[in-house]
C-alpha cells in the first residue's frame, strides 16, 4: 500500500514459508496480496478467512481504501455475508 511492492512480495514469501511450519491466518495473505496489487487473491483470501471464522474478518468494513478490491461485487458480497453494515 506504500508503495513498496518489492517488500510486500518478500513478506508474502515469508509467510508462505512459515505457513508449511504453522498456521497463518488468511487474513495475513490478504494484507500481503493488497500490499502487491492483486485484488482476485485478496478476495480469495478474504474469503478463506470468513470460511475459516478468522477474528480479523469482523474488521472488514473498516479496512483502509486501499485497492481495487473494495470497488468488486464480491467484497460487498462478503461484506453481507459477515454482517457488517455496507459502504
Amino acid at each position: 500500500m506504500a508503495g513498496r511492492k518489492e517488500s510486500a512480495r518478500k513478506l508474502l514469501s515469508e509467510i508462505e514459508a512459515l505457513s508449511r511450519e504453522q498456521y497463518v491466518p488468511s487474513i495475513a495473505f490478504a494484507h500481503a496480496y493488497i500490499g502487491i496489487g492483486d485484488s482476485d487473491r485478496v478476495l480469495e483470501s478474504l474469503g478463506k478467512a470468513y470460511q475459516q471464522r478468522e477474528q480479523g474478518i469482523a474488521w472488514l468494513a473498516v479496512w483502509e481504501n486501499h485497492g481495487a478490491y473494495r470497488t468488486d461485487t464480491r467484497f460487498h458480497e462478503l461484506i453481507r455475508r459477515v454482517g457488517l453494515p455496507g459502504e
